[in-house]
């Protein structure tokens, strides 16, 4: 009777373990930052440190007129793909890296809003709700991450944009593109569609 009693706390405590910590409507504090998840379509969550203020999709002026489509302000990145990669590998775990290598349908979208000069000063991260590593992540290592990743999403602008209010755009990393391990191209039969 104790040994089903065990097994059966051992089987609730797994289940709870399991459970996706960032999911729609949901507010997830940790030591350094507090993160709350807004549902956006069915595959995906939005989430976004509470401390970020501009919320909003659109980019627009000082005065408040969103921006024209024929504003002359041209963006260059000073970063690219290889980079977030290369903080996303450095900051995860090499069993949660593993993961994401093997995962063929999901990403990591990043959306930045920046000041008139390029330089990140929020970020929000979309993820997909059958994402493994993301839904389950610690918050402060997702703050890591953040404070990581606004380092380096920079962008060059030109003519500098003292009229704008904040810049906006987007990065990301989708899993197919990552390398795959070793061990996936002798099992890879198992998870590839194969035509006959």
């Amino acid at each position: 009777m104790k040994m089903k009693i065990l097994l059966m706390v051992c089987f609730i405590g797994f289940q709870l373990y399991a459970q996706p910590v960032y999911k729609p409507g949901a507010v997830v504090k940790g030591r350094n930052a507090t993160y709350c998840c807004k549902d956006r379509g069915k595959f995906h969550i939005v989430v976004r440190n509470v401390l970020n203020t501009d919320t909003t999709d659109g980019v627009y002026y000082r005065n408040g007129e969103r921006i024209r489509d024929d504003d002359p302000v041209q963006l260059r990145q000073l970063y690219d793909n290889d980079d977030l990669k290369q903080v996303l590998k450095e900051e995860l775990t090499q069993q949660e890296w593993d993961t994401l290598k093997c995962l063929q349908t999901s990403s990591l979208t990043i959306y930045v809003v920046s000041d008139h000069k390029g330089n990140p000063l929020e970020i929000a991260f979309d993820i997909c709700t059958d994402d493994p590593v993301f839904t389950n992540m610690d918050p402060d290592r997702l703050f890591q991450l953040e404070t990581r990743f606004k380092q380096i999403m920079k962008m060059d602008v030109w003519p500098v944009a003292n009229y704008i209010y904040h810049l906006k755009y987007t990065g990301g990393i989708t899993y197919q593109e990552l390398e795959k391990p070793k061990w996936w191209e002798e099992e890879g039969k198992y998870w590839k569609y194969e035509k006959k």
